[in-house]
């Protein structure tokens, strides 16, 4: 598992991930030319020419309930699927619809492929979700688990206000067929299921 903090823009603002992001994005996931990635969530379609012009095939996934989960599970030999905020209409990440949406994920991907969430913060808006809660939510599947990163630049702590942050967490996945991950999911929101951190208060 790899959780890191980052101090830069708000990609909610409109504005794309700055170079240092980008670079701990790819370089930490083994990305390069002719790796595919699945980018799920409308403000991560910014990214898609920068990952072409790189020589990294990149698609976005569009839609909504029910119509994304029909995706995810069509979606074949990935080396990311790269979430933004977490799932959909999943308020909770220990509902049984997030975990559903995980499995998926990782079902559509290479063995030793990454599923990665992307997440910022502001002034004005909080993260979507607890970086505790992304780890809880990833532990409940079979991979690699990697000591937690943190990358925050303390050359702005000084400042009163919160710089916007990014954090990404993700989870190199093991083998594992579609139904397994399936049933793993169940499993986890029977063990978990109910409602993490933010949306609680929702």
């Amino acid at each position: 598992m790899v959780a890191s903090t980052i101090a830069v823009p708000s990609f909610r603002e409109g504005v794309r991930p700055p170079r240092r992001v980008l670079r701990r994005l790819i370089l930490g996931h083994g990305l390069g030319v002719g790796s595919r990635v699945l980018l799920v969530g409308n403000p991560l379609s910014k990214l898609l020419p920068v990952f072409e012009r790189l020589g990294i095939r990149a698609a976005a996934l569009e839609g909504q309930g029910d119509e994304w989960l029909g995706r995810l599970r069509s979606a074949k030999a990935f080396d990311l699927v790269l979430a933004a905020g977490g799932w959909p209409r999943c308020d909770s990440l220990f509902s049984r619809e997030a975990f559903q949406h995980s499995a998926a994920a990782a079902g559509s991907l290479r063995p030793g492929g990454w599923l990665t969430f992307l997440d910022c913060c502001d002034d004005e808006r909080d993260f979507a979700h607890e970086t505790r809660c992304y780890l809880r939510h990833l532990e409940c599947f079979p991979g690699r688990v990697l000591p937690a990163e943190d990358a925050q630049n303390s050359r702005w702590s000084w400042l009163p206000v919160r710089r916007p942050r990014y954090v990404l967490v993700g989870l190199q996945v093991a083998a594992a067929s579609s139904e397994r991950w399936l049933q793993l999911a169940d499993e986890a929101s029977m063990s978990l299921g109910g409602r993490c951190c933010n949306s609680a208060m929702r």
